[in-house]
């Protein structure tokens, strides 16, 4: 009788052996899973061109870095303005990569300070989502030509 109570706990020794193992192993998974995960670093937010005349095309650069172990998915939320057709641009940043992106805005219907907002949402769950922001003062297209004739003519 002893011989087999010491064998019932022995076998059941082992068995919780077997199932630390397992839940350390499914712990261990589960954290790995976790952790490896995309990370948006953006090196700036906001971009201020000074002045710029009216009509310009501009262009804003703006980086990010994905430090993460996965993919980084970062989509332009775009919405309807001045008769703009909603075009969505995704870009895809592979893990320890950088990329720009790129916020273009024509200047032909601003006059005076300008603020443009661009909204953007990723797949990193510590940084859902983030704002892109251009500044600029824009001359009127008679002020640019009044300030051109001026420094050609002094």
């Amino acid at each position: 009788m002893r011989k087999q109570l010491g064998s019932i706990i022995i076998g059941l020794c082992l068995l919780g052996s077997m199932g630390a193992a397992v839940a350390c192993w499914a712990n261990s998974t589960l954290t790995d899973a976790l952790s490896a995960q995309p990370r948006a670093v953006l090196h700036c937010t906001l971009q201020d061109l000074g002045t710029i005349n009216q009509g310009e095309l501009v262009l804003a650069r703006f980086p990010i870095s994905n430090t993460g172990s996965r993919r980084l998915i970062v989509t332009e939320q775009t919405k309807l303005c001045c008769g703009d057709t909603p075009e969505t641009r995704t870009i895809v940043v592979a893990p320890g990569k950088t990329q720009v992106l790129n916020t273009e805005i024509n200047t032909r219907l601003w006059c005076g300070q300008m603020s443009h907002t661009t909204r953007y949402t990723t797949n990193d769950p510590k940084r859902p989502q983030f704002i892109l922001t251009v500044r600029a003062t824009v001359n009127s297209a008679q002020g640019a030509f009044k300030q051109a004739r001026e420094a050609s003519h002094p």
